[in-house]
């Protein structure tokens, strides 16, 4: 449980934020309601704020981060603690989200790491095996591959014939038998007999290798939204505090608005302005669909080709196990009447104990 709370700190804090938020808004307004809202302010603010002033002193470009803490406040001095302390909350989830999604996305990647075997059973000439790191095996070398052990590289088969599981490569469950000259990849594992292997693949070149990268990669690879929305984060942030700070001062002086009307409906601007419900809604969807496709064997090369999914209007598919499980069952039992008289007749997984007379002439209780 404190593992748990020390890995998501940032969405146990926004949680915790929106409590009370929503205490603040269930109790009656009081000199006692501003302290509630502050501290939903301080518990899912302060990373944000922290983070967009450490961002915008490093790269010296402005940041939504800032705008949404700078409008915060501006709505709790005109004395709008509700609204300022929702856009805290909202903030404050959203990159409780993300980092959470990025945390899980790191966890599939582990997990795909951890199905590559680190070590490689080097045959010597004297055919005894030595253990050694798969990175220093090179290309032509010879590896022994026991029953049950997982191939930690890529290489063709001298000598054996055993049945491999290359559901993580391929897809396919059902085991394929492999023969002398046949290629085998890492991450298959091999069921039944020995095998001696060349390599033909060092362990940063291998195919399981690069499906790693893949996915990876794929999680630095925003999508055409996210990259829409970093580009113009800078210039959005200017513009906003460039109009509220014309708004400050302008009104007063063009339409005779009182000082305190004017910095009112400045500070209004500023938090109507805040892109909230954007920024939250992006980044943490796009790795999510990662992660959770890369869990499920479904790779994409990036949040960009995640995102064109929608304008494609039709797919095809070069076989069957691409849209199902691949694993055949059994579905339905059918029986000639004549030459098997007197048996159970099942249909559709339902045993048939009564009388059945599409099927079967007969039943035997």
């Amino acid at each position: 449980m404190i593992y748990f709370l020390k890995r998501n700190i940032e969405l146990v804090a926004a949680i915790t934020s929106g409590l009370f938020l929503l205490i603040g808004w269930l109790l009656p307004e009081n000199s006692v309601t501003p302290i509630i809202f502050l501290i939903a302010f301080v518990v899912g603010g302060f990373a944000k704020a922290r983070e967009g002033i450490t961002n915008t002193i490093q790269t010296k470009k402005l940041n939504v981060e800032l705008l949404m803490v700078i409008a915060a406040i501006g709505a709790s001095i005109i004395g709008y603690w509700l609204e300022g302390a929702v856009l805290i909350f909202i903030f404050s989830l959203s990159g409780a989200l993300e980092t959470y999604t990025m945390n899980k996305s790191k966890r599939e990647i582990s997990n795909l790491l951890e199905m590559q075997p680190m070590m490689a059973s080097l045959l010597q000439a004297d055919n005894t095996t030595t253990a050694v790191p798969i990175e220093e095996v090179l290309e032509g070398q010879f590896i022994l591959i026991r029953p049950g052990e997982t191939v930690p590289l890529d290489g063709f088969i001298i000598n054996g014939v055993s049945t491999l599981d290359e559901a993580t490569i391929s897809g396919e469950p059902i085991p394929i038998e492999k023969k002398e000259n046949d290629h085998i990849f890492a991450g298959s594992i091999n069921l039944s007999g020995a095998l001696t292997v060349k390599v033909t693949q060092t362990s940063e070149n291998t195919l399981f290798s690069k499906i790693i990268e893949l996915v990876q990669h794929a999680q630095s690879k925003p999508s055409r939204t996210a990259r829409f929305i970093e580009r113009f984060e800078d210039t959005y942030v200017k513009i906003i505090l460039v109009t509220v700070g014309i708004m400050l001062f302008l009104p007063h002086f063009i339409f005779g608005w009182d000082w305190t009307e004017t910095f009112y409906r400045a500070m209004v601007l500023l938090v109507v302005a805040s892109p909230c419900a954007l920024v939250a809604s992006v980044t943490p969807t796009t790795l999510a669909a990662i992660s959770n496709g890369a869990r499920h064997g479904i790779l994409f090369k990036g949040g960009v080709y995640l995102e064109n999914l929608h304008s494609i209007p039709a797919i095809a598919f070069d076989k069957t196990g691409t849209l199902t499980q691949g694993k055949p069952v059994l579905t339905d039992i059918y029986l000639e009447k004549k030459r098997f008289p007197g048996l159970y007749c099942f249909h559709r997984e339902q045993v048939h104990t009564s009388t059945c007379t599409k099927y079967c002439s007969r039943i035997r209780h």
